[in-house]
């Protein structure tokens, strides 16, 4: 893990996950760009590692997910999922192939998992934002 002070996003510090069997020309240009990194895993990724780490060297305790459904559905195979926020908005797309909100990467599984309802709120323009967190009645039975 290398922890630098180069450029942001909006002030936002802004941290690499890696697996180790990246080349050093590639971390020797983390470094120059003061991009901090961390490795999570030798061949493949463990998120579970991953939120460890983010939290043991720079304080993170919650990570927002913007990458898809196969990050989403490699966070949720590790159980790391704990509240579900989504937008919708009035409109309709009929291509076949749409994004999901969650799909499985070969050889992870994901379990079902209940969500109960949090809050909703009515967005401009019809769109709604609906927020879920992890039915942890559920779990207990």
């Amino acid at each position: 893990m290398v922890q630098g002070r180069g450029p942001s996003y909006d002030g936002a510090h802004i941290i690499t996950v890696l697996r180790e069997d990246v080349s050093d020309r590639y971390l020797a240009y983390l470094r120059k760009l003061g991009i901090s990194y961390l490795f999570g895993g030798r061949h493949a990724l463990c998120f579970s590692d991953v939120c460890v780490k983010l939290h043991a060297h720079f304080g993170i305790r919650r990570v927002l997910l913007q990458g898809g459904e196969l990050l989403n559905g490699s966070f949720a195979a590790e159980d790391l999922i704990d509240e579900l926020s989504l937008l919708i908005a009035p409109a309709a797309d009929c291509g076949s192939g749409q994004p999901s909100l969650f799909e499985e990467m070969p050889g992870l599984s994901v379990s079902p998992r209940r969500f109960v309802r949090k809050d909703i709120q009515v967005l401009e323009h019809s769109g709604l934002a609906l927020q879920y967190v992890r039915d942890r009645e559920e779990e207990a039975n």
